[in-house]
């Protein structure tokens, strides 16, 4: 015979701490896996000039940094035009293809394209596009030839700017922050 009767409830209270005690423990370095990119292969910036001819800048990585080189191609454009820009992104590692534009204009506010030229006397790019909290964008633009000469065009996007950076809103990146997904630099040629 037993010398003492445990009460139910001591059994229930010592269960009941017990098992806080298993779960005060805590995880001082969660394990946390990456979360995969999804990477931008192609890059088109489409030109239409008032007439309706199309002007087309080309980008295309299938295999990222290293490995083949990239194909690049690009149009000379004319002195004095107004050209309507539209900028498309897609991931071609997936089957079907992956439009990245999609995604950049479903999270605008997270996303801005800059458009830097060496020389900026050529032309000059504005924005047409805007997010929900009325800052820009960029997937469509308006580029303005302003004098014939040659330079470099660099295209990038940036996730997650700082939208309310000193000139990030008027183009410049130097004060967005975030970080470049792609940037692409094409020859660009503005004829007389």
């Amino acid at each position: 015979m037993s010398r003492a009767r445990r009460h139910p409830l001591v059994s229930l209270l010592v269960i009941l701490l017990g098992g806080s005690w298993a779960c005060d423990t805590e995880i001082d370095d969660p394990i946390i896996p990456p979360i995969e990119e999804e990477p931008i292969t192609k890059l088109i910036y489409s030109l239409d000039d008032p007439d309706g001819l199309n002007h087309l800048f080309f980008f295309q990585d299938l295999d990222g940094d290293g490995g083949s080189p990239p194909i690049l191609t690009m149009d000379t454009l004319d002195y004095g035009v107004p050209y309507q820009g539209t900028i498309l992104m897609y991931d071609d590692t997936e089957n079907p293809i992956e439009d990245i534009t999609l995604t950049i204009d479903a999270e605008a506010k997270d996303y801005q394209l800059f458009f830097e030229l060496d020389d900026e006397s050529l032309a000059n790019i504005f924005y047409l596009d805007a997010d929900q909290n009325g800052r820009p964008v960029g997937l469509l633009s308006q580029l303005i030839t302003q004098a014939p000469g040659e330079s470099e065009l660099t295209i990038s996007l940036v996730h997650q700017p700082n939208k309310t950076g000193i000139g990030v809103q008027q183009g410049d990146p130097s004060n967005a922050g975030g970080k470049v997904e792609i940037e692409v630099s094409f020859p660009f040629v503005v004829r007389p």
